[in-house]
């Protein structure tokens, strides 16, 4: 049984962004894990498109518990599964595909305020971390943004690829990846299964809605 007591034990939430991350981050807190900085993670951005991980692997040390990028990237857990034999994985989805896409466009819109149609130039210009930190993420994820930023059936395609490769990927370990649907009913109770904790009542908290 996966040990909760054990401080070397990580659970790695790789569900794409919009999923429910921040409310599976949220319950982690409750429940007493450390929990790694998210925007520390996402400075490693460039080093996964390089597929450089050895960086990751220092920070992740500082934690128990990771979620978003780049953890919600592909190829990511693959390499955490070898690094850091044990591990338990958490592949947040929702309920369909066009479900996702909505909610990842409308939070982008909100948070960094483009136009209905932004271009490459435009993304460009957008600060997050550092200017241009968006327009690398959609395009090492999603493809050239020349080809139309947030293009839902692109979009869409590679957000199932993504659910795809890791049920594949962990197929004869049932154990060691749990797919949740943050909104189905017993959704809170599966991961505490899956934790090897106490049954508990409750919903999940609903946090970084984006409608």
């Amino acid at each position: 049984m996966f040990g909760f007591g054990k401080s070397d034990e990580k659970v790695f939430c790789i569900g794409f962004n919009k999923t429910g991350t921040t409310s599976l981050e949220q319950v982690f807190q409750e429940l007493g894990w450390k929990v790694g900085k998210q925007k520390h993670a996402e400075l490693q951005l460039e080093n996964w498109s390089r597929r450089e991980y050895r960086p990751l692997f220092k920070y992740c040390r500082t934690a128990r518990f990771f979620q978003d990028i780049p953890f919600s990237l592909p190829f990511t857990y693959q390499a955490l599964d070898v690094q850091f034999p044990g591990s338990k994985f958490i592949l947040t989805v929702r309920d369909n595909g066009d479900q996702w896409f909505d909610s990842l466009e409308r939070f982008h819109r909100k948070m960094f305020g483009f136009s209905a149609h932004p271009d490459e130039a435009e993304l460009a210009e957008i600060k997050y971390h550092y200017k241009g930190w968006l327009l690398q993420y959609l395009t090492f994820v999603f493809g050239p943004v020349t080809q139309g930023a947030y293009d839902r059936q692109r979009y869409i395609r590679i957000y199932q690829e993504h659910i795809s490769a890791v049920q594949e990927y962990f197929r004869f370990r049932q154990d060691d990846l749990l797919v949740l649907n943050l909104t189905q009913p017993g959704a809170y109770g599966k991961l505490m299964d899956f934790l090897g904790l106490p049954g508990r009542q409750g919903d999940f908290p609903w946090l970084n809605r984006s409608d």
